[in-house]
């Protein structure tokens, strides 16, 4: 798994914790599933716009995402959970 801090203005921080506590989740808990649901239903729009960049930049998708995850400071041993 890897941690990622965020911000959320007022309005959404107080709604994911109502939201939170209506389904008895943790916050974080809550916050995982709703960014995990999240990035599931847009996996093909995600490839898609990814595509875009490469051919933009002239390199193949692969290398393209090797090199965001590399920009990001994303280890390879990070991958315990693919």
């Amino acid at each position: 798994m890897k941690r990622i801090m965020i911000r959320l203005p007022s309005w959404h921080a107080k709604r994911l914790i109502w939201w939170a506590a209506a389904k008895k989740q943790s916050l974080a808990g809550m916050a995982q599933n709703v960014i995990q649901a999240r990035v599931e239903a847009n996996k093909d729009l995600i490839e898609e716009m990814l595509q875009d960049m490469a051919n933009d930049r002239g390199v193949s998708l692969d290398e393209l995402k090797q090199q965001l995850l590399s920009e990001a400071n994303y280890a390879p041993e990070d991958d315990s959970d693919d």
